[in-house]
């Protein structure tokens, strides 16, 4: 049986245009830490419903987008494929934020980066 969703704390949803593609994000806003959530290849943001509003209740700034060609996300210029840690550089530029912390997991590895 799966648990049903968790209310979720208010969020900016949003389109960063990097390297000529739009990715979608959201991003809870506040002073807290800048916490960034990436998928994997097989998933998209969607699979942080349940941690967004933990996180953000413990402190954070939760942000979290879509990789290319990946639920909202467009997939961009066929001769600019862009790369996931380019993607991000350019989407937190975007942002105007300071990355200090991240989380990402690739091929079911959770990884914790500062």
């Amino acid at each position: 049986m799966q648990e049903p969703i968790p209310d979720q704390v208010p969020a900016i949803e949003g389109f960063a245009t990097v390297s000529g593609a739009r990715l979608w994000y959201w991003d809870t806003g506040g002073d807290g830490e800048p916490l960034i959530l990436c998928h994997p290849a097989s998933q998209s943001s969607q699979i942080w419903l349940y941690q967004q509003p933990v996180l953000a209740r413990a402190g954070y700034r939760v942000i979290a987008y879509c990789r290319r060609g990946v639920y909202r996300s467009g997939k961009g210029p066929g001769e600019n494929p862009g790369t996931t840690t380019g993607d991000l550089r350019n989407l937190l530029l975007d942002r105007n934020r300071r990355l200090s912390g991240a989380t990402e997991v690739r091929h079911g590895r959770l990884n914790a980066r500062r």
